[in-house]
């Protein structure tokens, strides 16, 4: 028993857990397979509003200002987040330039990451082939590959908390020296959003060794306090420096922005405590169909507690449980925020095809293996058929499923490439069907691996264009418009304008009575000639036409330059002033 504690009997790697990790076939299918999904024109379209272009001007304005204290957005405080993620976007604009690329960048090197050390872990403790196989479902699950291609903060966040998650692991299984690269990636975490980052690694430690009987042994010892100090080191003097500049302002926005938002939360974000299942189940696809499988696996390994897969199991079990009951009780729910637990997932779903993988090589299968390879053709199958039938709809008939858009995408289907980019998943589960009823597992995941990355290649070159010209068009069109001109939007919120108009956007509401008469830019002059008209170019929605002409100051006269499917582009001007001279 107590071997089993410090060592996997599987496959050990010489040099450490992650020995093993470089020089071989799948490291290169691997980096290939990300390279795609996460990096493949991953700068070629513009943010999407609300948060990505609020994280990418932050970081510019950082650059602009040159203050590496305090971020700011649209030129005015913004201290709901700590800084790490801008930090690294900053030096990603110093790498590439000032580019959605540059901004995307970590985020796409935080996926590809997260899957490395989700192969190196499976790959050390139990065998190459498992540690493949939970990589690739990692690798293709929908919210990974969207998330690896925003500039926003889950995805780095998600690498800081999952790569200190698999150091305490290796703290109880390999050497206590890895508490320290825990200790460096929790203070990396905690400066990435908060307490959080220590809390949630630290809570699924303590249950692991207690159950374990690991605690002792794992925390009474020197690497122990080594660590905090480390993490300390790392995240505490930006919040120590904040705090020196902006005193109680910044300790009220910590306390709301981590505390406060977890037992109150935001009125928008409040969701009932079932939300997070939803969430998984749409975003773990196509993998979550086995999802339960791999939950009942992880379950009998528990009954099994002599070998490595035991502990595995435990492990991401405790893993994934913690962090869904963690964000369900907070009152504050949003889609990216369980993007932690995947890993965890990816692990226990890739033990269902590792079992049927080992099954396929004895004469005599079990009864339990039996009932797991019918079960994941079954699947498979269903999800093909499903798949087969939705296709057609979805470019045939995209009101379906984008209703609000559908009107405006309707040049889908005259895109081949929107069609291959659907089909791709049909026949990525068709043809893994066919490859488990082969009982050829390694095929049946990477012809879901390829499906993926066809889909994502075909969907860069003809839905997200698409889309992207729906949901940003209008805003790119508007800032060029105003050509430097003093630009407002009413009732509105669109982050996307300061990035792209390089200045301050004002925000006008219904009660801002008298803001639009002061954001009239006027040039005042003794000179009639250089006397000219006060301007100021308004975005606001369709439906607040009637609205926005029932607060316009007086005396000034309101027209609409350009009207787009949600968008309208006004001008507000105002008679000449000229200054008139006393004699």
């Amino acid at each position: 028993m107590l071997d089993v504690l410090k060592a996997p009997k599987t496959n050990p790697a010489p040099n450490g857990p992650y020995g093993l990790l470089f020089g071989s076939w799948p490291v290169l299918a691997l980096a290939g397979l990300c390279l795609i999904l996460f990096f493949y024109k991953l700068g070629s379209y513009p943010f999407f509003d609300v948060d990505e272009p609020r994280y990418a001007e932050t970081a510019r304005e950082m650059l602009e200002r040159n203050d590496w204290i305090t971020p700011y957005f649209n030129y005015e405080l913004r201290l709901n987040k700590p800084v790490m993620f801008y930090w690294l976007i900053a030096f990603s604009y110093q790498l590439f330039g000032i580019s959605e690329f540059a901004a995307r960048f970590f985020s796409a090197l935080s996926a590809m990451g997260m899957v490395f050390i989700t192969y190196g872990l499976g790959r050390w403790w139990i065998n190459p082939r498992f540690g493949l196989f939970s990589a690739l479902i990692l690798a293709t699950t929908i919210e990974v590959i969207g998330l690896s291609r925003m500039a926003i903060i889950d995805m780095t966040l998600a690498f800081f908390i999952s790569s200190t998650i698999i150091s305490l692991f290796l703290v109880a299984h390999h050497s206590k020296k890895w508490w320290l690269v825990a200790g460096l990636l929790s203070g990396l975490a905690i400066l990435t959003k908060g307490p959080v980052g220590i809390i949630l690694p630290g809570a699924i430690f303590v249950v692991y060794t207690l159950l374990t009987r690991q605690f002792k042994a794992c925390f009474l010892n020197r690497w122990f306090p080594l660590a905090l100090i480390t993490s300390l080191t790392v995240a505490l003097p930006w919040y120590i420096a904040a705090w020196q500049v902006h005193g109680q302002l910044f300790l009220d926005e910590v306390y709301h922005n981590n505390f406060s938002r977890f037992s109150g939360g935001i009125n928008y974000h409040i969701k009932p405590w079932y939300f997070y299942l939803p969430v998984i189940a749409v975003g773990f696809m196509p993998w979550s169909l086995f999802l339960p499988l791999g939950v009942f696996q992880g379950i009998k390994h528990l009954k099994q507690p002599n070998q490595p897969a035991y502990f595995l199991s435990l492990f991401a079990l405790i893993w994934a449980g913690l962090i869904f009951l963690f964000f369900s009780m907070a009152q504050t729910k949003l889609l990216t925020y369980v993007l932690p637990l995947f890993p965890a997932l990816a692990l226990l779903t890739g033990f269902v095809f590792e079992q049927l993988a080992q099954s396929i090589s004895t004469t005599a299968p079990n009864t339990s293996s039996q009932w797991s390879y019918r079960a994941c053709w079954i699947l498979s199958g269903l999800l093909a058929v499903v798949l087969v039938i939705l296709a057609p709809l979805f470019v045939g008939q995209p009101a379906t499923f984008l209703p609000k858009i559908a009107q405006q995408i309707n040049q889908l289907t005259e895109n081949p490439l929107s069609l291959v980019a659907v089909a791709s998943l049909a026949l990525g589960s068709i043809f893994m069907t066919f490859f488990i009823l082969r009982r050829q597992m390694m095929f049946a995941l990477a012809s879901q691996a390829i499906a993926f990355t066809l889909l994502v290649v075909c969907a860069l070159n003809s839905i997200l264009p698409s889309i992207n010209e729906v949901t940003q068009g209008a805003m790119l069109s508007f800032a060029e418009q105003a050509k430097g001109e003093p630009l407002a939007i009413y009732e509105i919120t669109r982050p996307s304008l300061t990035y792209y108009s390089r200045k301050k956007i004002p925000h006008v509401g219904r009660d801002d009575y008298g803001k639009l008469d002061a954001l009239l830019t006027s040039v005042e002059t003794d000179n009639p000639q250089n006397a000219r008209e006060r301007l100021l170019y308004i975005i606001t929605k369709n439906s607040l036409h009637s609205d926005l002409a029932s607060v316009i100051p007086k005396g000034s006269q309101l027209t609409l330059i350009d009207k787009q499917t949600v968008y309208s582009l006004f001008t507000l001007k105002k008679p000449k002033i000229q200054r008139i001279s006393t004699p």
